[in-house]
């Protein structure tokens, strides 16, 4: 293979893999693998899509260790794992596909690590508080097709209660 580089204009191309900032996003799980780590313990990979805003479209990715050996680090994972259903509504799934295409929102912080830099973490899983300005991007999701259950019922009236926020 011959290549001339110096025949090519320069782009500027900036990074799209890069860090975001701390904050709460509307997301979706887009995808689930279930993958091997190199210490042989099975775990559970997943894709979350940011569905708005600057951020709109980038992955993030979480891993859930519900089968790892070590009893604190699988509960940890069983902890996420049930704020994750809690936050889709979907208390008993059989397969992790059936988290996918439902809005929630992510608490993500931002962690140095010394050999790939500054990286995102998911800190909570939230159910999704519908507002204006994601209602659309909510009801796009919703519109997909679904390989879980049914969608939870999405409610457009205020909540009363005493809380002064």
């Amino acid at each position: 293979m011959f290549f001339d580089s110096t025949q090519i204009q320069s782009n500027e191309i900036s990074s799209n893999f890069g860090a975001i900032p701390e904050g709460k996003y509307l997301v979706h799980i887009s995808e689930t693998e279930e993958k091997i780590s190199g210490a042989g313990n099975k775990y559970l990979k997943m894709h979350l899509q940011i569905l708005e805003g600057d951020y709109k479209n980038r992955i993030l990715w979480d891993i859930v260790n519900l089968w790892h050996p070590k009893d604190n680090v699988r509960e940890i994972a069983e902890q996420t794992m049930k704020s994750i259903c809690n936050a889709v509504n979907v208390l008993k799934p059989e397969h992790p596909e059936e988290l996918h295409h439902k809005p929630l929102r992510v608490s993500v912080s931002l962690e140095d690590d010394s050999q790939y830099g500054e990286q995102n973490r998911i800190k909570k899983y939230l159910p999704n508080s519908v507002g204006a300005s994601s209602k659309a991007q909510v009801e796009n999701i919703l519109s997909l097709p679904k390989r879980g259950g049914e969608a939870p019922p999405q409610s457009t009236e205020a909540t009363s209660d005493d809380i002064p926020f």
